[in-house]
């Protein structure tokens, strides 16, 4: 991982470990397997399915600047691969009609496909994610769920497996994108969060 060693120097793991936790981590939570998401946008303009929708931590187009869907808009039914390739939901549903949610940036999920294709790595404005931009892909990924399933179980009292396979999209977007600024002014960032961390009460929060 070689320069990755700085960043990751102050969460709680054993450095001789991190190689075996990422690759843990990553095959059990980085990919959507089952459950797929898409942007209708993408899917209007060429018919076909992106393989980084695939990672769980995408949640926004960074060519539209909206969220991924990974449910149907008109049933509410879970997406699957079969439905974005034949462009139609079993409610009669046309996928690349359905109505899209705009965000103010897409920094992440731009960052992820630069590195995931290996394209050249662009300017990020995003303060965030400036030290992310350092790290190879698996990393990223790694040190973004670790994150999530931390806010997402203790501040919001949903479990690792109910954060992941989760279905409310706006709620896993919301929660990525918490545990992306925890990585601006890195490390006092991430040591006031630990702080926080451990003084505010949980939350109940059920989601599908």
């Amino acid at each position: 991982m070689g320069g990755n060693e700085q960043l990751i120097k102050g969460l709680p793991l054993n450095f001789d470990n991190i190689k075996k936790n990422v690759k843990q981590a990553l095959d059990k939570f980085a990919l959507r397997i089952v459950r797929k998401q898409f942007c209708p946008l993408c899917l209007c303009e060429r018919l076909y399915y992106r393989k980084h929708w695939d990672i769980s931590i995408f949640t926004r187009c960074h060519i539209h600047n909206c969220y991924l869907l990974s449910t149907c808009t008109k049933c509410n039914s879970k997406i699957t691969f079969n439905k974005v390739i034949l462009n139609n939901c079993e409610c009669g549903n046309k996928l690349s009609t359905s109505s899209t949610t705009n965000v103010e940036n897409s920094d992440l999920s731009k960052l992820l496909f630069q590195k995931l294709y290996q394209m050249e790595t662009s300017k990020i404005e995003n303060e965030c994610l400036i030290k992310l931009q350092q790290l190879d892909i698996d990393l990223i990924i790694f040190l973004i769920l670790f994150l999530s399933f931390k806010i997402s179980s203790q501040l919001y009292n949903l479990n690792f497996a109910g954060f992941h396979s989760s279905i409310d999209y706006i709620y896993n977007d919301q929660v990525i994108s918490e545990a992306s600024s925890i990585f601006l002014n890195w490390p006092h960032s991430f040591y006031t969060f630990l702080n926080e961390f451990k003084q505010k009460p949980k939350n109940n929060r059920q989601t599908g």
